[in-house]
């Protein structure tokens, strides 16, 4: 998470995700990007439609709505003019973009108008059970909003609470940057799970690191929070402490996802969890 130019005059501070970093600078109204993926994750070697697709595609517009304004940047910021290629009419096209209009920054409040790493790594593991496996046919899964639009400020209605109770997967994102919301996010995590059919939840999340003057270190104070909620298990899915949270958590290899969104980079700092209930545990 990048700090951005508060001003003064009482201003909230302004964040902005790393995968912003290429949009515009200084730029304060909506950003239109587009991030791309076929079924061949990156490093695989051969395209069956015999192009190129590891492009950085962009579009940006103005707050007020005005005309798209495209480009394509190579790895290295290069601008890449576009070639007319030769297709093979018998194979069919595996380029797929998603279109994402957010905000380029915004306070910590408002952090979910933004397009953060966890959510691309999240976007991966989707699409490579859907590529590979059959684990999410026919399950009824509910996505988890980040921070205030899921706790706290919203109420959940009585079509929206039976949804909820029926549905088997649960999915969510960079929801892990605020040690308040956290507590509530986990409260409504054990009410959704101990509720209705038996429930997975899948979370990314990124590393948050905070200078802290008790430790005089930099450290990720709300990681530690975070990981109080559930136990982890053993390399033999057993729980490490034989009393503790009713749920437990198994932390998902990223080496056995691959990326097939191109426009972000993993880095060390993102995690995935699969988070399963256990009522028979102690509760927290």
């Amino acid at each position: 998470m990048e700090a951005g130019g508060g001003g003064g005059g009482g201003e909230e501070e302004q964040v902005m995700s790393e995968v912003h970093l290429g949009c515009p600078p200084h730029f304060s109204g909506l950003h239109v990007s587009r991030f791309s993926f076929s079924s061949r994750p990156l490093g695989t070697s051969g395209n069956n439609d015999g192009e190129s697709s590891e492009l950085v595609v962009a579009t940006s517009t103005s707050s007020s709505g005005g005309s798209l304004d495209a480009f394509a940047v190579d790895e290295d910021g290069d601008l890449v003019l576009d070639r007319r290629k030769r297709r093979n009419k018998y194979v069919r096209n595996d380029h797929h973009l998603v279109t994402i209009q957010h905000r380029v920054t915004s306070s910590l409040k408002t952090v979910g108008l933004q397009v953060w790493k966890a959510a691309l790594l999240l976007a991966d593991f989707v699409l490579h059970k859907s590529f590979t496996s059959s684990d999410f046919d026919g399950v009824t899964a509910i996505e988890m909003g980040a921070g205030t639009g899921l706790v706290g400020q919203y109420l959940w209605s009585a079509s929206e609470i039976e949804e909820a109770e029926k549905a088997t997967v649960l999915f969510t994102a960079d929801v892990i940057y605020s040690d308040e919301l956290t507590d509530l996010f986990f409260d409504t995590v054990n009410k959704l799970m101990s509720s209705g059919a038996k429930k997975v939840l899948y979370l990314a999340l990124e590393k948050r690191y905070n200078f802290s003057l008790d430790e005089l270190d930099v450290v990720a104070n709300g990681y530690a929070h975070f990981r109080s909620f559930f136990a982890a298990q053993d390399e033999h899915g057993d729980p490490i402490d034989s009393d503790g949270p009713s749920l437990m958590g198994k932390q998902i290899n990223l080496a056995e996802v691959p990326q097939y969104i191109r426009e972000y980079d993993r880095g060390k700092d993102l995690e995935m969890w699969k988070i399963m209930y256990f009522p028979d545990r102690k509760l927290h």
